[in-house]
């Protein structure tokens, strides 16, 4: 599943760099990859970073939301309704909670393609970040937790 996944956002990292009349290489270069790594992300061979990704999606003038919210969902990757154990419905009846955060939660094709663990949904919530976030800045500060707990250069996504 994991590579229908990759292949499906590059096939939207090339649907949006031949919407823009850009080669390969131009999108190399803007994004200090080389030619042959954005092919062969194109093709599903390669997945990105969340660095590359971010290079990748603001190259194209898009967001990386954007580009995963494409991919598809995976079955089987739903959490419970259940306000006491799911920290989603905790967030959305959270009147207080942060509208980026909220906005995130409520992007149901992105959150099944993120496959965010509840853990992560409470690192999130428990932000206090000194400017308001978007949407996709939670998405990037996900992407540093994962970088950031990653051990032995594995992941657990």
């Amino acid at each position: 599943m994991a590579e229908q996944r990759v292949q499906q956002y590059g096939l939207r990292i090339r649907r949006l760099r031949l919407v823009r009349k850009m080669s390969q290489a131009q999108l190399g270069k803007m994004t200090g990859l080389d030619q042959g790594f954005i092919s062969r992300v194109e093709n599903g061979i390669f997945e990105c970073t969340s660095t590359q990704l971010a290079a990748i999606a603001t190259a194209l003038g898009a967001t990386v939301s954007e580009i995963l919210a494409d991919a598809v969902k995976e079955p089987g990757s739903s959490y419970g309704a259940v306000a006491g154990s799911d920290p989603r419905a905790a967030i959305l009846s959270d009147h207080g909670a942060a509208p980026g955060l909220q906005q995130l939660v409520n992007d149901t094709t992105l959150v099944e393609v993120l496959k965010v663990t509840p853990e992560e949904w409470r690192a999130l919530r428990s932000l206090q970040p000194p400017a308001p976030l978007s949407r996709d800045g939670y998405v990037q500060i996900l992407f540093a937790l994962r970088a950031a707990t990653r051990t032995n250069g594995i992941s657990d996504t």
